[in-house]
């Protein structure tokens, strides 16, 4: 019951970050959920003895609400002010609720999807679930970082954009902006996968055998990012058309083709790991869906971006595949010190050889740093 305070509180926030976003304003969007988190760890902390397990629920409580005025704060100063407004038959909420309602099914037609994934992958031995829960919360570091932050800047940006040309060529660079941050991301969390779970997890009852299934299953949502990325922006590009229902029909597509791969794989005896490629499948079929309804997507120079990016990461793919092929093991060791301490010493230079190398290919977001563009 707690945890309902709190959906009001993360519900509201991220409204008022939503309407910093399209008004270009980032920063406090960025920086509430940080203020969440130190409340939480705070009274975690300094809470537990007293209130045990319900230092959670306050902490969470407590949390939700400083994130709320953090950005309540940047409406302020933006002049706007919260209001009750019952005008029900007003256009604006018709337009409004209209799209609501279809995203909700969309939303809820991925939750189903999601949660016949997880009945199929309980039938599979034991740590199977625990494997892909686990995974998917390294997954989401990247993903979470760079597709959210993307989507926050350009999402705005098309949906404001009224010739059709001019937001297909915002999509254009959204797009490229995925592909430039996500595939190096892949790479380093791909050849360190062992190694970051090792670290963070593998202490107690979580062994060697734990590490090894879960980066296993962890690689495969590695391969199916960029594709997941990919059709979650192309769900912007249509909601700035307002195209929900359209949306809705390929949600639905998708979490079939998501169901019925998972499936066919788990009865063909593939592992957990079966969840991550249907995932990469239904997104790859989603996207190629949407596709169709871009209107003068320029293929020539998206292609030719992608690929200066996709060479540009040519030597971290390199530096990955080595580091693999050597395979030196420490993550055996599990939750070290040292294992600690050389997993962040080749992550650091997976980042150097990547700033190193987008420079030298004079990669755009490097550029874009540099001129400082918002």
């Amino acid at each position: 019951p707690y945890f309902t305070l709190f959906l009001f509180f993360i519900s509201v926030s991220v409204l008022s970050a939503n309407v910093l976003n399209s008004s270009h304003r980032f920063v406090a969007g960025a920086f509430a959920p940080a203020v969440f988190t130190l409340v939480l760890l705070l009274s975690l902390e300094f809470l537990s003895k007293d209130l045990s397990h319900y230092a959670m629920a306050f902490g969470t409580c407590a949390g939700s609400a400083a994130q709320f005025i953090v950005v309540a704060a940047g409406l302020r100063r933006l002049g706007i002010r919260f209001r009750p407004d019952f005008r029900f038959s007003s256009p604006d909420f018709r337009k409004t609720a209209s799209g609501w309602m279809v995203s909700s099914v969309s939303s809820i037609v991925i939750i189903i999807s999601q949660t016949v994934s997880m009945y199929l992958a309980s039938s599979l031995p034991s740590g199977s679930v625990t494997a892909l829960s686990n995974a998917i919360v390294f997954y989401s570091a990247p993903y979470g970082i760079f597709t959210s932050s993307i989507t926050s800047v350009y999402f705005p940006m098309l949906s404001q954009t009224a010739d059709e040309k001019a937001r297909a060529r915002v999509l254009s660079k959204s797009l490229t902006y995925l592909v430039t941050f996500l595939l190096p991301s892949a790479l380093a969390l791909t050849a360190l996968s062992r190694d970051c779970v090792a670290c963070i997890l593998q202490n107690g009852a979580f062994t060697l055998s734990d590490t090894l299934l879960t980066a296993e299953v962890l690689d495969a949502y590695l391969a199916a990012m960029i594709f997941m990325a990919f059709y979650a922006m192309l769900q912007r590009y249509m909601y700035s058309r307002s195209l929900y229902r359209m949306t809705l029909a390929v949600s639905v597509l998708v979490s079939v083709c998501d169901i019925a791969a998972t499936g066919i794989q788990l009865k063909e005896g593939r592992g957990v790991e079966a969840l991550a490629v249907s995932s990469a499948v239904s997104s790859l079929a989603g996207a190629a869906v949407l596709f169709c309804f871009v209107k003068g997507f320029d293929w020539k120079t998206f292609m030719k971006d992608t690929a200066k990016v996709l060479a540009a990461n040519i030597p971290l793919f390199l530096l990955a595949a080595g580091y693999k092929i050597w395979n030196p093991q420490y993550y055996a060791a599990g939750s070290t010190l040292f294992n600690l301490g050389f997993t962040a010493a080749a992550g650091f230079a997976a980042v150097v050889v990547t700033l190193v190398s987008y420079a030298a290919f004079r990669v755009d977001f490097l550029s874009a740093l540099r001129k400082k563009r918002p």
